[in-house]
């Protein structure tokens, strides 16, 4: 019998996606991560094909990944003016112009201006590693593809296990990375402080603290996540392990090392 891939690996991937979309199989293994990550995020000037999407059902389900999943109905979402040239089938080309694009009752988190992404399709990993932030520090011995690669990867498997219509905004997509991320250095000060290295313990308590301005934390807090960050980080600073192992479970750090360290 075959062994399965490991979690994270480029086979891995394929194999998610395959599953998620087994009418449009993945035709190959993806390329190396790290130049596959780099070439996504240059502009080579090759024509892009502009695919046509119908607009989602007015009520499908939308994953917020490892924040809040939610029913929405699409109500109010709009084009826009001008038509969107799409790289991946992961993008709907469809756009929220409005804060809150639910029915009475129902939670919502939307972000306007951002595109809904299909979590589904055969290439949102793909799709999901050229909006990730090369810019975002990383720790020694932690790579852009370990985060990106890995963490598109368990957000594949995680939205499978919805159906075949999840949908998210591009500015939650972001945020996870922004997230993933943070849990790096999280556990970068975890560790240090076990074995008492004061200086990687200080410097990881830099980087949460700068990790509160970063661009889709800000932009997508809904009030209050911004204020917890900066408190954990100042705790962090002050050598407070109890503060910083609840910044580790509030931003669910535990999944996604999981996927990082496999």
């Amino acid at each position: 019998m075959a062994l399965s891939p490991p979690k994270g690996s480029n086979e891995h991937v394929d194999m998610l996606l395959d599953a998620a979309d087994p009418l449009h199989a993945h035709d190959g293994p993806l390329p190396d991560a790290e130049v596959f990550l780099r070439e996504l995020h240059r502009d080579d000037g090759r024509q892009l094909a502009a695919q046509t999407q119908s607009p989602p059902r007015r009520r499908r389900r939308i994953a917020a990944i490892w924040t809040t999943v939610v029913l929405v109905g699409l109500v109010g979402i709009a084009t826009p003016a001008v038509a969107t040239v799409q790289r991946f089938l992961a993008q709907t080309g469809v756009f929220s112009s409005l804060e809150s694009d639910g029915d009475e009752g129902e939670e919502t988190e939307v972000t306007p201006g951002y595109e809904w992404i299909e979590a589904t399709a055969r290439d949102y990993a793909d799709y999901a590693l050229t909006v990730y932030d090369l810019t975002l520090p990383l720790p020694d011995g932690y790579t852009a593809s370990d985060v990106g690669i890995r963490v598109a990867a368990q957000q594949v498997e995680i939205a499978g296990g919805y159906g075949s219509s999840v949908l998210q905004q591009e500015s939650n997509v972001r945020r996870t990375y922004e997230s993933a991320v943070r849990c790096v250095w999280i556990s970068s000060w975890l560790k240090a402080e076990e074995e008492g290295d004061a200086a990687q313990q200080n410097a990881s308590a830099e980087v949460l603290l700068q990790s509160a301005s970063w661009p889709m934390t800000v932009e997508t807090d809904g009030g209050g996540v911004v204020d917890s960050l900066v408190k954990y980080a100042e705790g962090a600073r002050a050598g407070d392990v109890g503060l910083v192992k609840e910044a580790y479970q509030s931003d669910a750090c535990s999944t996604f090392m999981e996927a990082i360290d496999e």
